[in-house]
């Protein structure tokens, strides 16, 4: 081996060694475990040094009694956004510009060793964690993204590729962009499947699965709004579906559906709370908070559903009008058992954004603060005492919530 070719190896494997060294540096293994059993993330764009001047959006951490908020790391001329756990709540991942231009970070349960995982210029938003804790998924310029996190390898889930922009127009917009996802809670034997919604050239929206089994993109529901959550055990979704132009048919009907065919038009469906299976046929069961067929033709009735641990409540904003676009009038109109029978609990008024903690012992939502016009605050209800907290009660105008799913040890 000539001095030469010697000396370029020697730097090559210098090379290699940096780059490993990187990656396994900045591996997820590699971070210390930081506990969040107990504590929720807030986004809010309140001022913290003056609660009258809007601020640029930024994370919290609060306990689930209202108590010990600290604001994560970060500087006033920095925009945090879309903040949400990974599966054990050690880490937290969140979009930010704090480098110049929107990328997905993650950063320890305490904000400390924040890392962008991603580069380029392209808006991003809503990243994931997978249920394993190994990708998190994202919506970029209407692509669902996956990006592996020893790798930071990306690849595009949807649209598929005749729905997007052609090679040769990288700048097209994608005719069915994807708006919302979410992971199925636990995977299969195939991986881990992911529930997205598609916006369509007709304006209305289309709930697509991809991964897992599937071995394409299937079609599950189409309607003018579409909202879902999974089951815990991933057996299926709920799906609510306002204004519905089509859904797929019970798996024994699909047989029977002529080549090419996976939605059916809509006859009888009426805008509620469906329940698909993870196969994305719909289970022939009595649908949830169904509205009568004159809402129905109005656009109303429940929307965002959230289905507690246990699978036996399920929560839903209502949509009082027909106005779709008011979000500010929606409310949590009930929670219901799984038989479909009316729960206790009954929220009138203009709250939002259900969600149950992961333990069951708790349930928030989103309400207007009583004294400051424009400004929302985090409650809880608590399901062992009945408390009904103001977690935050005006000090902080919260955008998002989204509770730890770390559970404390016996």
């Amino acid at each position: 081996m000539s001095p030469l070719v010697r000396k370029v190896s020697i730097i090559l494997a210098v090379v290699v060694l940096l780059v490993v060294a990187y990656f396994i540096g900045n591996s997820r293994g590699h971070r210390k475990f930081v506990s969040t059993s107990g504590r929720i993330l807030v986004l809010s764009d309140t001022n913290p040094k003056n609660a009258n001047a809007p601020d640029h959006p930024h994370i919290w951490m609060i306990n689930a009694d209202g108590s010990g908020a600290v604001r994560m790391p970060c500087t006033t001329a920095e925009t945090d956004e879309d903040p949400s756990f990974s599966p054990d709540g050690s880490l937290v991942t969140f979009i930010s510009d704090r480098k110049g231009s929107p990328q997905v970070w993650i950063m320890n349960g305490d904000g400390t060793d924040p890392e962008a995982v991603t580069i380029g210029n392209d808006a991003k938003s809503m990243p994931k964690f997978s249920p394993d804790g190994k990708h998190i998924a994202y919506i970029s310029r209407g692509a669902l993204t996956l990006v592996n996190l020893d790798t930071k390898a990306q690849e595009i889930l949807l649209p598929i590729p005749h729905q997007g922009a052609s090679d040769a127009d990288t700048n097209a917009n994608h005719r069915e962009p994807v708006t919302s996802f979410a992971w199925a809670p636990v995977a299969g034997e195939n991986g881990t499947m992911i529930a997205a919604v598609q916006d369509s050239d007709t304006g209305n929206e289309t709930l697509t699965l991809v991964g897992g089994a599937l071995a394409e993109p299937v079609p599950v529901a189409s309607a003018s709004n579409v909202s879902f959550t999974w089951a815990p055990d991933a057996s299926h979704l709920l799906v609510s579906l306002l204004g519905v132009v089509g859904v797929r048919p019970p798996a024994e009907f699909l047989s029977k559906l002529p080549p090419g065919v996976s939605l059916a038009p809509e006859p009888n469906y009426q805008s509620a709370i469906y329940s698909f299976g993870n196969d994305g046929s719909l289970l022939e069961t009595p649908p949830l908070a169904a509205m009568s067929k004159s809402d129905s033709k109005l656009k109303v009735g429940p929307q965002n559903p959230a289905i507690s641990p246990d699978g036996v409540m399920v929560a839903f904003e209502t949509w009082p009008g027909p106005n779709a676009e008011v979000k500010h009038f929606i409310g949590i109109q009930s929670v219901l058992t799984a038989t479909g029978s009316a729960g206790t609990l009954r929220m009138n008024g203009p709250t939002a954004q259900p969600a149950f903690s992961d333990d069951g012992l708790f349930f928030g939502f989103t309400a207007p603060h009583p004294k400051e016009l424009g400004w929302r605050d985090l409650i809880t209800i608590h399901f062992d005492n009945g408390k009904v907290i103001n977690l935050t009660n005006g000090h902080l105008n919260v955008l998002q919530f989204c509770i730890s799913p770390a559970r404390k040890k016996a």
